[in-house]
């Protein structure tokens, strides 16, 4: 205790503390001081403290949505109907492939012009676009060198509307002969794509499938299960049918 008074002694032998001015306000000094020093906490420790409780809530509700979505996402991945899900992917997969499938566009292509009447004289391939230019989408052309009348062109070409593949008319050169028959060559694109390496991150929500797009997915189907030969193709989430084999006798 000795020490502690002598520290005492010390300061009130201090100028300051002899100053008639703090001699005359000693009595609000201390409290004003004690005020002063409580602001001082305040303003560096505890309003701090406040905003650091505000992003802590913050964080909790943001997790608690983010909770809230993926229990949303299992639900919905785990109401999927597997099946169902191959089936329209297979069926997606007849209309844009994910290879050229050369064999099989040429078959529907070969049986729209047998159905028309028209004649094959020739069919040339060429390629198309690169990949990157359209988001990973491929494409080639086929020429087609035909015969036949007027009518079997326009019959072959409502036919080949009818192709459950993608198939777009690029041009047409016709000729019409004395007798009254046509040669024309006929160029169609076709697409394919590779499917996705991914599938998305757990963040992204799970595609809905439209009214739209099963609409669509039914007339591919209508269109394939009308072809006149179908071969099947082996190999998990590949198209089981609706690919043409010209080929076959």
């Amino acid at each position: 205790m000795k020490p502690l008074k002598e520290l005492l002694q010390r300061i009130q032998s201090q100028p300051f503390f002899n100053n008639p001015l703090y001699l005359r306000y000693k009595h609000l000094t201390i409290p004003i001081f004690v005020l002063v020093t409580a602001i001082l906490i305040s303003a560096l420790v505890t309003v701090p403290q406040f905003f650091k409780l505000f992003e802590t809530f913050n964080k909790i509700d943001e997790l608690s949505g983010q909770k809230s979505f993926f229990q949303q996402k299992k639900a919905t991945l785990q109401s999927v109907d597997v099946e169902l899900f191959r089936k329209n992917l297979d069926t997606a997969l007849i209309a844009l492939p994910t290879d050229k499938d050369i064999p099989g566009v040429t078959g529907e292509l070969l049986v729209a012009l047998s159905g028309s009447g028209m004649t094959l004289e020739g069919i040339t391939f060429s390629g198309g676009a690169d990949e990157s230019a359209k988001g990973g989408v491929s494409e080639y052309t086929l020429r087609l060198d035909i015969s036949g009348s007027d009518e079997n062109l326009k019959s072959f070409m409502e036919r080949v509307k009818l192709s459950p593949r993608i198939v777009k008319l690029v041009s047409v050169e016709a000729n019409k002969s004395k007798s009254g028959n046509f040669s024309a060559s006929v160029s169609l694109v076709t697409l394919y794509q590779r499917l996705p390496e991914s599938i998305g991150t757990v963040e992204e929500k799970v595609p809905d499938i439209t009214n739209d797009d099963l609409q669509t997915l039914a007339d591919i189907r209508v269109k394939a299960d009308a072809l006149p030969q179908t071969s099947s193709v082996g190999g998990g989430a590949t198209p089981t049918g609706g690919k043409l084999n010209p080929f076959a006798p």
